[in-house]
């Protein structure tokens, strides 16, 4: 699927990419890494895109400790919320 996701993105020429969850992430960014380590951080994605990584939402709701998803359902909202700033040129809170 990497021809298409290139070509997506070529045409779409986004300036914010969301990877949910660590397939998303190792696609887009070209290398493993870890969503809790690397939630909330920025990083520099295909075509000059600001890329944020989260948990994907399947990974939230498959999470049977209850502390554990309520963690991870509010990174997804918070990481959500940093697009939506970031697409609208609000100060970020990086």
């Amino acid at each position: 699927c990497r021809p298409w996701l290139e070509a997506e993105i070529a045409a779409v020429k986004p300036t914010i990419i969301v990877c949910l969850g660590g397939t998303a992430a190792q696609s887009v960014l070209g290398q493993r890494l870890s969503i809790r380590e690397q939630r909330g951080k920025h990083h520099s994605g295909p075509g000059g895109a600001t890329v944020l990584v989260t948990y994907h939402p399947a990974a939230v709701l498959r999470t049977e400790d209850r502390e554990e998803r309520e963690r991870m359902f509010g990174d997804l909202a918070a990481t959500l919320s940093e697009a939506r700033r970031l697409v609208r040129g609000e100060e970020t809170h990086q």
